[in-house]
């Protein structure tokens, strides 16, 4: 398998799936380029609620937007370690013999749950959407949210575009109190932030705060000027610092009033004032040069040579923001397709380990990264999660890493052939390992090596 294939699904992607590279080698550069367009809807996002009506079910002091109790499901079964027969496994009880799982009157149960959430007599459609429907159901909004963006990053054959979208997610980190809707943060992103990544970046960032700032005066029940959000606007979302006291002040004021206001050194006034600061504000040189070393850090390495940095600011301000051309613009870098230096973040581990396996996450996996101490959808704070080697491979947070790899291994490896998964990743993976793989005297110790291995902490 080709190397580039593989760089450009580790780096640019979310991980290489098992038989994706035989496409991707045909053109790397081509198949990137023909993810750089708007992305279709999430298919989980049929099960959520929207930012409005994540707001009107909390003002009616309901979680889900939903008229009447979410139906809850007894707790999903463990999945065996050794799966040779899925009729092995029905109710969590052998098979007797000669019983058929196609005939239900030869079991217990006609409706055993898989790994999957839904029967081995594969139930009609509108049945499986019922029981997808009431597991999201039985699920808090926040971990709705977080669980039906993991099955995006699973199943996307856009891997590049939705890596992209979420490097925009972290970049517009959002940070609620907990009285407020737990949903919006993922309602948020799926409404303004991923449909908008390949636009406009001065249309996404006015969409955004406006849908964030009318939220924030629902819930705080009054139009107040957002003091403190405009500081977080100048400092995180665009400069890259926090502005002087009265430009933080002249654009909280623009939100709730439309007189005159001078920022940055510019009168404005009118109702189009607040366009015309944030087009202003989104298009300056600064915002520019923070936009491009994060891109940088997020995509290349944790300290990006200066001259790409100053290149994608140039397209960046050449395009007046244009970020589908800054996309291009990223993945033609020569050093962009440098050796992989990037540590994933435990996100990024999970989501192509799932990808690499071809397991679907269930609502463990949002367990799993609240055990790594990187819950989706809700980062520390405003500035997001750390994107640098330094946060993510201490002893303690390897460890965790290490820990489930073993949980994960023992729990699937029956599901997965460890030597063929070894053949996606071969160009990157040294030869050693397959030799360890050979040897190791079970699937679960082999499939432990192979998450465990360094190459598979790297992008």
């Amino acid at each position: 398998m080709s190397e580039k294939a593989l760089h450009a699904a580790t780096r640019f992607g979310l991980g290489a799936r098992y038989g994706d590279l035989a496409a991707i080698q045909k053109d790397p550069m081509a198949w990137l380029q023909q993810q750089i367009k708007p992305l279709p809807p999430e298919p989980s996002a049929r099960f959520l609620g929207s930012r409005k009506a994540y707001l009107e079910s909390w003002n009616a002091g309901r979680d889900h937007p939903v008229s009447a109790p979410a139906t809850r499901l007894p707790p999903q079964r463990p999945i065996p370690s050794r799966l040779e027969n899925p009729t092995q496994v029905l109710r969590g009880r052998p098979l007797q013999e000669g019983r058929s799982p196609r005939n239900p009157q030869s079991l217990q149960s006609p409706t055993a749950p898989t790994t999957s959430g839904f029967s081995w007599d594969a139930p009609k459609i509108e049945d499986q959407e019922k029981q997808k429907r009431d597991l999201y159901r039985s699920l808090t909004a926040r971990d709705g949210e977080s669980w039906a963006w993991l099955e995006t990053l699973h199943t996307t054959d856009m891997p590049f575009a939705e890596k992209w979208a979420w490097f925009w997610t972290q970049h517009f980190a959002i940070v609620l109190p907990d009285t407020a809707p737990q949903g919006l943060n993922g309602a948020l992103r799926r409404e303004h932030l991923r449909p908008e990544c390949f636009g406009s970046f001065s249309e996404m960032v006015e969409h955004f705060l406006r849908a964030l700032v009318d939220s924030i005066f629902y819930v705080q029940q009054q139009r107040s000027p957002p003091y403190a959000l405009a500081n977080v606007i100048l400092e995180h979302y665009t400069l890259g610092d926090s502005g002087s006291v009265q430009d933080q002040q002249a654009l909280a004021t623009a939100f709730v009033d439309s007189g005159t206001f001078v920022f940055m050194d510019t009168s404005f006034s009118g109702p189009n004032a607040l366009s015309r600061m944030l087009e202003m504000l989104c298009l300056h040189p600064q915002t520019a040069r923070h936009l491009a070393q994060k891109l940088a850090i997020s995509f290349i390495s944790d300290t990006p040579p200066r001259h790409t940095i100053e290149h994608l600011q140039t397209v960046f301000l050449q395009s007046k923001g244009d970020l589908a051309v800054v996309a291009q613009a990223l993945i033609g870098l020569k050093e962009a397709w440098d050796p992989l230096r990037k540590v994933r973040t435990p996100m990024e581990y999970l989501v192509a380990s799932l990808r690499l396996t071809g397991i679907a996450p269930q609502p463990w996996a949002i367990k799993a990264l609240d055990h790594f101490q990187q819950p989706p959808l809700h980062p520390p704070s405003f500035a997001g999660w750390p994107d640098t080697a330094q946060r993510w491979i201490t002893p303690e947070a390897l460890l965790k890493r290490f820990e489930w790899a073993a949980s994960f291994s023992q729990t699937q490896s029956g599901r997965v052939q460890p030597l063929q998964l070894f053949e996606t990743l071969q160009p990157l993976m040294i030869s050693s390992l397959e030799t360890a793989l050979q040897e190791a005297p079970s699937s679960t110790e082999a499939l432990f090596l192979l998450l465990g291995s360094p190459e598979m902490q790297r992008r």
